[in-house]
């Protein structure tokens, strides 16, 4: 074993990778998860021996390097699996991606027009006249125009974010919202209109959102079951794994760079010396354990408008032949957002004809949804009742998890403070912050697992 010695903090697909890579080049690793499992928002939760995950999580990866490698790690473990996504609108379920033949049809002609004036004006307009988007909305509507943007997006965005489209950067519109060609859009209403009103033929549209790279993958434990093996492989190469265990103090030293952290596991503190830190926990949290304390007024109010939003789950398990509409389905107007079936998109089936169901609840921690149980249950059960999804007696088990840290929130000015706690970061050589929590971005696990490695490479660098 070489001497260099790394610490890692969470023990997400992002901190897995770079504990994988740097133990399998034989470095000295040790990854403090606060979690009695790995996976980050990948994990598994396991309930009087009931399975359930954190959403609808599955593998797909246009890498090559990283899709071999996941490939050779879980072997025969991982399958190769379809799934089916729709969207509940006005009482009718859609196909996601959209087809934007079935939107239009289904919407009322005297809306389709008004939406295609509103939509040519705005481009036209945004064309003329360069205005900068300042905010979520504005891009939004110059983008759709105004119609659409009331229809699909203002209300969602509020009820899923708990804020207006208005407040959050543009950035937030441009990472989250599929972007569409104008002359495509153009074509494809123009073809529509044709086709409602003289043609009368069937017209061949393109789906119009953003696809999924790649094949589906997931393993007969769930997505989670990738994790497993990945943190299995580190334990192999000899890496260590400490759960349970929640990061309290990191000691910056005199030289600037970082000497030890400090966790907390069963209320006893443990110190472990490090000669580099990867960090993909929550950036925020990270600065705020770095001792001694920033003293900086202007990095202190950056620390503070990093936002996220949470999740509360509800998983049950129910009995009976009556399926979800899609293996993940969307709504606007419930209590959650999203329904997914575990049992469909490669979770092992339990007995008896049942299964595995998660709801996600975005609210805020101060929410008292966040706080209560009870609470979590009856609003999804009375939801899924009154939508006539499923039948409240055949659940036979439910479990309320949450997570705290689930979606970064891009208000607006965000990436003005995000500059400022990374130039603070940077100037300390030994540290490297890395994932979906670490960056403050959304991204999905190969980009997770990417970003783990280019981490490992730059610690490596680091040491040589």
């Amino acid at each position: 074993m070489l001497k260099k010695s790394t610490v890692i903090l969470g023990a997400g697909f992002t901190g897995l990778s770079a504990g994988y890579l740097l133990s399998k080049k034989g470095y000295n690793v040790t990854i403090i998860e606060q979690l009695s499992h790995p996976g980050g928002i990948g994990s598994e939760i396991m309930d009087s021996g009931n399975r359930y995950e954190m959403g609808a999580h599955l593998f797909h990866c246009p890498d090559k390097e990283i899709m071999e490698d996941i490939k050779s790690l879980v072997g025969q473990e991982l399958i190769n699996i379809n799934r089916t996504i729709k969207i509940n609108f006005n009482g009718k379920y859609y196909d996601f991606p959209l087809k934007l033949h079935e939107i239009l049809i289904n919407l009322p002609f005297t809306i389709v027009l008004r939406a295609g004036f509103s939509f040519t004006f705005h481009k036209l307009k945004s064309i003329f006249i360069n205005n900068k988007n300042s905010n979520t909305e504005e891009v939004l509507i110059s983008s759709y125009g105004r119609v659409l943007y009331e229809i699909f997006f203002k209300s969602y965005i509020k009820h899923v974010w708990g804020i207006s489209p208005n407040q959050f950067s543009p950035k937030f519109a441009q990472q989250r919202i599929p972007n569409f060609n104008i002359l495509e859009i153009f074509s494809k209403i123009k073809k529509y209109l044709y086709f409602k009103i003289i043609d009368n033929k069937p017209v061949d549209i393109e789906n119009y959102a953003e696809k999924v790279e790649g094949d589906l993958y997931t393993t007969r434990e769930g997505f989670s079951g990738i994790a497993k093996i990945i943190a299995n492989k580190i334990l192999d190469n000899g890496g260590n794994i400490i759960y349970n265990s929640r990061v309290e103090t990191i000691e910056l030293g005199e030289d600037n760079k970082i000497h030890s952290i400090e966790y907390l596991k069963k209320n006893k503190r443990n110190k472990i010396k490090l000669d580099g830190l990867i960090s993909t926990i929550p950036i925020s949290s990270m600065v705020k354990m770095v001792k001694p304390k920033i003293k900086n007024s202007t990095l202190i109010q950056s620390v503070n408008k990093i936002k996220y939003r949470s999740l509360v789950f509800v998983g049950f398990i129910v009995k009976g032949k009556k399926e979800l509409p899609g293996d993940l389905t969307y709504y606007r107007n419930l209590s959650f957002n999203r329904l997914t079936d575990l049992t469909s998109i490669g979770l092992k089936e339990n007995l008896n004809n049942t299964k595995t169901i998660i709801a996600e609840i975005t609210c805020d921690i101060y929410d008292k949804v966040w706080q209560d149980d009870n609470l979590a249950k009856k609003l999804v059960f009375d939801d899924i009742e009154k939508e006539d999804l499923f039948e409240i007696k055949n659940i036979i088990h439910s479990h309320v998890f949450r997570l705290k840290h689930a979606y970064p929130i891009y208000l607006k000015d965000f990436d003005k403070s995000l500059d400022s706690i990374f130039q603070y970061l940077n100037s300390i050589p030994n540290i490297i912050t890395a994932g979906r929590q670490g960056n403050f971005q959304y991204i999905n696990s190969h980009i997770a697992i990417r970003y783990g490695y280019n981490a490992a490479n730059k610690i490596i660098e680091y040491y040589n």
